[in-house]
């Protein structure tokens, strides 16, 4: 794992939830599947200049991670990329023991499906005593009314930014 055997990233941990091609394309909105890779990118790029672990997760026996997104994650000295059989990302124990690992506390956590997937992740992580932090832009869905009805949610249980910006802002 290199020199350290764990990041000096106060216990921050990005993690990527779902971003594959066969859920992107099933968001109505083009503009807005652009807007969830650009701006997850934008923090993947961040967090491996920063030696903040990333761990990006997918569906088993699915298409992995988009390219572009898991370039960044596995270039970064600390990454893992993982599978995962049911919607919740902590159904595969390595996981939490990843987490773990690398004394994580909290998530900067992004993907597909913002009602589903990532939701349930977001529940399970909030469970274990993670505190989660988003924005709108890293939080992508098939469904609008799915979206918005998750975002209350994002707001109350999250630390939940306006933008990716105002996200990355908060961590330099």
């Amino acid at each position: 794992m290199g020199k350290r055997d764990k990041p000096e990233s106060d216990g921050l941990v990005a993690l990527v939830i779902d971003l594959q091609w066969p859920f992107l394309i099933k968001m109505p909105d083009e503009r807005k599947q652009n807007e969830l890779i650009d701006a997850t990118y934008n923090v993947v790029k961040y967090c491996r200049e920063e030696e903040i672990p990333t761990i990006a997760v997918h569906i088993f026996g699915g298409r992995r991670t988009i390219r572009r997104i898991r370039r960044e994650v596995v270039g970064n000295r600390y990454n893992r990329v993982l599978s995962k059989e049911k919607d919740d990302a902590f159904s595969n124990p390595a996981l939490l023991r990843q987490l773990q690992r690398w004394d994580a506390q909290t998530l900067i956590l992004m993907g597909i499906y913002s009602s589903k997937c990532v939701y349930r992740t977001a529940l399970s992580a909030v469970d274990r005593g993670f505190e989660i932090m988003t924005s709108p832009e890293l939080l992508g869905d098939n469904r609008g009314d799915g979206q918005l009805g998750m975002l209350k949610w994002y707001q109350e249980k999250t630390l939940y930014f306006p933008t990716m910006d105002s996200l990355l802002s908060a961590l330099r």
